[in-house]
């Protein structure tokens, strides 16, 4: 596993199922199922409650005529259900966890410009979850996504950089794009541009 498979995306993929799992056995969506660890690491990457159960709020209800329909529209080209199936996939929610069909759905989207996907998809090749550990083809993606402004693209564009994976190390390059996601509000940004 690379260095892009940092424990902030792993913890933040735990309380995603975790919260998800209590909601599909019928609990509120109330801030009181996030544990204070939970609602710290939350305001950590710049995240209210409100916000997270948002977020997590498309896939919570996803079981399988609702994955059904999504794979419908995601055959006739709808970019928003191949992304997230993208998602789905990459995650096992309402189904078993699969990075190849993850890679899939995010690169069909992904060729469409849709951002999320792209950085999905970078992250896939950074990590080699179902497809080949590629650099190169992982920071093919995060710059179309950084270009577009998303901060998590610029934050790992900038430590592909940094490390000289898949791209020239160069801290100058390292630099611009840590400080592209920091003035965004990117916590981690922030903290490479410190260190």
């Amino acid at each position: 596993m690379s260095q892009f498979s940092s424990s902030r995306e792993q913890t933040f993929s735990k309380l995603f199922q975790s919260i998800a799992e209590k909601c599909h056995q019928g609990h509120q969506r109330t801030p009181d199922l996030i544990d204070p660890q939970g609602k710290a690491f939350l305001s950590s990457i710049g995240y209210t409650e409100q916000e997270f159960f948002a977020f997590i709020g498309d896939f919570i209800d996803i079981r399988g005529e609702s994955l059904f329909w999504y794979r419908k529209a995601a055959d006739q080209g709808d970019t928003v259900a191949q992304s997230s199936l993208g998602y789905i996939y990459a995650n096992g929610l309402g189904t078993a966890q699969d990075y190849a069909e993850a890679a899939f759905w995010y690169r069909k989207a992904a060729e469409t410009g849709d951002v999320s996907s792209q950085n999905g998809l970078g992250y896939l090749h950074a990590n080699g979850f179902g497809v080949a550990q590629d650099y190169s083809e992982a920071a093919f993606w995060y710059r179309k996504a950084a270009e577009k402004g998303s901060d998590y693209a610029q934050l790992y564009l900038g430590y592909q950089y940094r490390h000289g994976q898949g791209v020239p190390q160069d801290n100058s390059q390292a630099i611009f794009w840590f400080r592209r996601a920091a003035e965004q509000g990117n916590i981690q940004a922030r903290k490479e541009l410190g260190i």
